[in-house]
């Protein structure tokens, strides 16, 4: 639990650091970005109303029930309907700390 509370925290720090950073990872500040980061797109989609503690919550319980293809699926119908991004999110919250599938 200990663990899971940090870890709200981190993404959150991450995701309100992710806008200031972006301006600076581009060459010309002018020129679009290909792709959102994982960070970015949870920030904009998810914690966004429901904030980091309930996302990852519900995230890691349909993770470990029901796998990351449960997850895809939830997203299709829960403000992620393209495929890249929703991809690049369930990529992310399945491989949290590092750890392997």
């Amino acid at each position: 639990m200990v663990l899971l509370r940090y870890f709200a925290y981190v993404l959150a720090l991450s995701i309100a650091l992710a806008g200031r950073v972006s301006g600076q990872e581009q060459k010309d500040a002018f020129q679009p970005i290909d792709q959102p980061s994982p960070v970015a797109l949870i920030g904009a989609r998810c914690v966004f109303c429901h904030g980091p503690a309930v996302m990852l919550s519900f995230s890691r319980r349909l993770l470990n029930e029901a796998g990351p293809k449960a997850l895809d699926v939830f997203l299709t119908r829960h403000h992620a309907p393209d495929k890249e991004a929703r991809d690049a999110i369930v990529q992310f919250l399945s491989n949290q700390f590092g750890a392997s599938n």
